[in-house]
Formats: structure tokens, C-alpha cells, sequence
């Protein structure tokens, strides 16, 4: 599904409110690269949230007091996604592009994912 939108308008909270919506059940949502966490405040609450991202990216302005989110080293980012149990639901959005083994990354989030897995880029 292709979402056009404005520049000035956060693609994540976009999908949050236009095609996690769609998708059901999601009792649990996985957040690969949340940046500040934006999903997680935009979704049901009923929706058991982790987000993580790296702790050295700055795209965002980090949200470190949230319990929902980790922000892990770059060198430990598989070895944190592993210990991750399954969710009905995978986000990477806007990740992939910035990622060197993206291959590897997406290969990772298969393994966590129950249902789905959604996946942004910037470009079409």
C-alpha cells in the first residue's frame, strides 16, 4: 500500500494511524528505529509498545525516560533484537536506507514478527 503524504507530516505517525488500524488483532508492536517514539504515543494503548533505536542517531530528539523504548549501541542492535520476544507487528520505518546490512536487518525482523511487518522508505 503506498501512503502519499506532505513533507511537512511524520510519515510514522501516518502509518500508525492509517494502517496499523487496518490490521488485526495487534496486541503487541515492535518498533525498529522509533526515534523519539512517536508511534507509541499514537496507538492504541491497548497495544504493548517497544521501540528501539540506535543510541547514537539523532534524527529525533530521543525520549530516554520512556520505558517503552531502548536505545542500545550499534554494535549490540542484533544481540538486543534477539532477546526480543515475537510481536504481532514489526515496524521499520525509514530504517532500512540507513542501514549497511540492511539485508540482515530485515532478515532479523522476520524473526520477530507474528503477522506482519511494516516497511517505509523515503524514496519511492
Amino acid at each position: 500500500m503506498l501512503l502519499p503524504h506532505r513533507s511537512d507530516e511524520r510519515l510514522a505517525e501516518l502509518i500508525a494511524k492509517n494502517i496499523l488500524t487496518r490490521l488485526s488483532p495487534v496486541g503487541s508492536l515492535l518498533d525498529i528505529g522509533c526515534g523519539d517514539g512517536i508511534v507509541g504515543d499514537t496507538i492504541d494503548q491497548n497495544i504493548r509498545y517497544r521501540g528501539l533505536d540506535l543510541s547514537e542517531a539523532c534524527l529525533y530528539e530521543q525520549n530516554p525516560d520512556n520505558p517503552n523504548i531502548l536505545y542500545v549501541d550499534p554494535k549490540k542492535l542484533f544481540e538486543i533484537l534477539e532477546q526480543q520476544e515475537q510481536h504481532d507487528v514489526v515496524l521499520l520505518l525509514d530504517v532500512i536506507e540507513h542501514t549497511a546490512g540492511f539485508t540482515d536487518l530485515f532478515e532479523a525482523a522476520i524473526q520477530k514478527t507474528k503477522t506482519h511487518i511494516v516497511v517505509s522508505l523515503p524514496n519511492e
